[in-house]
């Protein structure tokens, strides 16, 4: 089945779903009190965004050479570093590593690019026995569903269907309370870990000048399993490079501010390397390196800038569009506005994302919230663009042709009226959806209904 019509039929079936809309509107005015008080931490809210997105704009400009001083730096302090141009190569990697320690058990944390990399599919099909260790993805793992949002994965299921999932998973109590929920997971993790030698997670931001790879989170699941484990596997995407370590003192408190509405997240974390004979910690760390499309968006001058994104999620909190069709109407790993420019640029396994790229109001509300001010509004029309030159098909490139000589003509717009609207049925109803009627063509154009009214004689070759 073509993207486009799946997308369609996940998005009925969204529309359908009342008790999800309501979760997420709940959720999503929530999120309006804590960005409110997120920035209000700053005195220059504006200048803030300024200098982070200044930042980031600097390390994209420089991730070639950023990239080889951080490897440099990160080797030296006894980390080891893979390069992976694709996923697969990424994958093929972390398998190696997997050999080598004969280990079969693996203790995950929050990772949108192992997201991206099918990574938790690949550990299943080579039969890895692994755990997310983020309670949010170990909700969304065991549903065997897409995570819903960057920073909420779970973000759309009821107390009561966690409740039961657990029930079934973790032999909690059926109609237990949250705290109860939490607390019973937080132990399966715990006794998890204990046996698990290797641990898997992901990156906020690697730093060139130190070589460090710098971690937030709210839980500790990552400060958790990186101290408990023998062997630390970091994937991160090439577009995480930062310069330096003093750009985090805008980046770590704005990304805060805009995902959980927090001056700072409870963990912030550096590692540089391997832990010493008298320290916690990994003995061995190995950074994957995934490119997986990033150099291609950094051919781009204008899309380059999605890769400033610094996957806060609050573009996502503001679209309507998503508050009404959720995350798992994309039936991708990247959703919201962000995403819909991501996946067409580096989705190489199906280019038929078009639908997507069309599902936004460009309303702007995107660019208000962005911390790092990513010109979103302008990036979705241009990737658009991009779709409909690379993925235009023979028909479609003739349509446009017959249109054109159509509009320049107004003797030709007056003209087969049954037919325009023939075509529009045929061509558009699929897409219109079942929530609501197509609308009829009308049997005289504009222009005629014009003159019947106001008399006014026509010039059959202009047009107006």
């Amino acid at each position: 089945m073509f993207k486009t019509e799946q997308f369609i039929k996940n998005i009925d079936k969204a529309l359908e779903s009342i008790e999800q809309r309501v979760i997420v509107e709940r959720s999503t005015e929530n999120w309006k009190v804590e960005y409110k008080n997120g920035i209000e931490q700053f005195s220059n809210h504006t200048l803030a965004k300024q200098r982070a997105a200044y930042y980031r704009w600097k390390s994209i400009e420089n991730a070639d050479k950023l990239l080889i001083e951080f490897e440099s730096n990160f080797q030296k302090q006894g980390g080891r570093v893979i390069w992976a141009p694709e996923a697969e190569d990424a994958l093929k990697e972390i398998e190696y590593i997997l050999n080598k320690y004969e280990q079969s058990s693996i203790i995950k944390s929050k990772s949108s690019i192992c997201d991206e990399i099918e990574l938790n599919e690949f550990l299943t099909e080579k039969k890895h026995i692994f755990e997310e260790s983020e309670i949010g993805n170990y909700i969304q793992h065991i549903s065997h569903e897409k995570n819903f949002h960057p920073i909420h994965a779970s973000m759309h299921q009821s107390k009561e269907y966690i409740g039961r999932l657990f029930n079934n998973k973790l032999s909690s109590p059926l109609r237990a309370q949250h705290t109860v929920l939490t607390d019973t997971f937080a132990e399966h993790i715990r006794d998890f870990s204990s046996n698990a030698r290797i641990a898997i997670t992901g990156a906020n931001f690697l730093i060139a000048d130190s070589g460090s790879i710098a971690f937030t989170e709210d839980e500790g699941n990552i400060n958790f399993i990186s101290t408990n484990s023998q062997v630390l596997i970091v994937v991160a995407g090439i577009d995480k490079v930062l310069s330096n370590l003093n750009d985090l003192d805008i980046l770590w408190p704005i990304l805060s501010g805009h995902s959980k509405g927090k001056n700072s997240t409870s963990y912030q974390t550096l590692i540089s390397g391997p832990a010493g004979t008298a320290e916690e910690g990994p003995n061995e760390i190995y950074l994957v390196l995934v490119d997986n499309g990033r150099s291609y968006m950094l051919s781009l001058p204008e899309q380059r800038q999605a890769l400033h994104c610094i996957n806060c999620g609050a573009c996502h909190q503001v679209c309507p569009v998503f508050n009404m069709i959720g995350g798992q109407a994309y039936d991708t790993v990247k959703t919201g506005p962000i995403g819909i420019i991501s996946n067409s640029l580096l989705d190489t396994k199906n280019k038929d994302l078009k639908s997507q790229a069309f599902s936004s109001p460009l309303c702007g509300k995107c660019n208000e919230v962005c911390p790092v001010n990513i010109d979103l509004k302008s990036l979705l029309p241009s990737v658009r663009n991009l779709n409909n030159m690379q993925d235009a098909s023979i028909q479609e490139k003739y349509g446009w042709i017959s249109w054109k000589k159509m509009m320049l003509k107004r003797k030709r717009m007056n003209q087969n009226n049954s037919l325009k609207g023939f075509m529009l049925k045929t061509m558009y109803k699929r897409y219109w959806g079942d929530q609501r009627e197509f609308p009829n063509h009308s049997e005289r154009s504009f222009n005629q209904l014009w003159i019947d009214i106001n008399g006014t004689e026509n010039d059959e070759d202009k047009i107006i």
